[in-house]
């Protein structure tokens, strides 16, 4: 008969403790002292295998003993430091649950945000911000980084009408890197600022072309203004800027500096939920007789050509269609659905 109590004591336990909601999970480990992202990691597995149609892999139960075990240890730590001082494990306890409180109002934002990305529809219960007491703002503004590879053409013309003769044009190619920041959400239009470094490896001069005698070589160039987007069923996106470009570079002769407008179009491939192909073409038109320049070997016209290759990579700006992503989902289904058909067969031969 106790044998029997003592199981069923045990099983009313275990449904206690499956009956758990995942903020409750968050919250026994962040007590036991794991941090935050490590206590959501337990939770959503303590979830997972709590329920029937669900099946932990071999990787993510290994895990989640591991941190069960931590679990444990600290909440013996914690016992023991209550026996202790029970005023100062009280305030403790207190100050735990408020922040772990406003970490999983966050959480529950940003989920929000991504049903809003991902379905096209607001939460009719958006948190509150536990801060400002306003609902929290699904499409808050924050800033994009894009990195990658660019190759610029510099061209720079002198008129030569005035003594009858063909004109003179040099022309500079140069490779390099980029970097660049983009606002996203920001009313009423977005912005960047891009910066890149060169190395001019080639130089013609009308169409000939010159060797260069200083094996030190350099350019960089930035360019800012405002960004107008658009996409195509959001899989490819479209994006406009247009504003002002300056440029130094290092010549064999003189330290040219240029000053000027700039025209840029870009393509964005959504690869992946957050990673981001971004290729941009750029055409700038410059005054490069800035400085010395203007007494030395002054220049009626400059140009250039602008092509870079970079990618993104971004926890806030997310991508309701990417083409990994569906590939990702559909193989999920299928491993799911094989779970579920092993676990059925299980209890079938059992």
């Amino acid at each position: 008969m106790k044998k029997i109590i003592t199981i069923a004591a045990i099983a009313l336990l275990s449904g206690f403790a499956s009956a758990k909601t995942l903020n409750e999970h968050i919250l026994d480990g962040t007590l036991a002292g794991l941090n935050y992202k490590s206590a959501v990691k337990y939770a959503e597995l303590k979830v997972k295998a709590s329920d029937d149609a669900t099946v932990l892999s071999e990787k993510e139960a290994k895990k989640l003993s591991k941190l069960e075990v931590k679990i444990k240890a600290g909440e013996e730590k914690f016992q023991e430091f209550e026996k202790n001082f029970p005023e100062k494990a009280k305030a403790k306890k207190e100050k735990i649950e408020k922040k772990t409180s406003i970490s999983n109002k966050r959480r529950e934002a940003r989920q929000a945000y991504e049903t809003y990305i991902y379905e096209d529809k607001e939460d009719e219960n958006i948190p509150i911000n536990p801060k400002t007491g306003f609902p929290e703002i699904l499409e808050k503004p924050f800033l994009t980084f894009d990195e990658g590879v660019t190759f610029d053409m510099v061209t720079r013309l002198q008129k030569q009408d005035k003594h009858q003769r063909n004109d003179f044009v040099w022309q500079d190619y140069l490779i390099g890197a980029y970097f660049d920041m983009t606002s996203v959400n920001m009313k009423p239009f977005n912005s960047m600022i891009r910066v890149s470094a060169y190395y001019p490896f080639y130089h013609t001069f009308n169409g000939m072309e010159q060797f260069s005698k200083q094996t030190i070589l350099y350019a960089f160039d930035v360019f800012a203004g405002p960004v107008f987007e658009a996409n195509m069923w959001r899989y490819i996106d479209f994006k406009w800027a247009g504003g002002i470009h300056y440029m130094y570079q290092l010549s064999d002769e003189w330290h040219l500096n240029y000053l000027g407008g700039g025209l840029l179009a870009g393509i964005e491939l959504p690869i992946a939920r957050r990673w981001t192909i971004v290729n941009d073409f750029m055409f700038t038109l410059d005054y490069a007789n800035l400085g010395s320049n203007q007494r030395m070997q002054p220049y009626d016209y400059s140009w250039s050509y602008q092509a870079s290759l970079g990618v993104r990579y971004s926890k806030k700006h997310l991508h309701k269609y990417a083409y990994i992503h569906h590939i990702d989902k559909e193989a999920r289904a299928e491993r799911i659905k094989a779970k579920k058909e092993a676990k059925e067969k299980a209890k079938q031969a059992e």
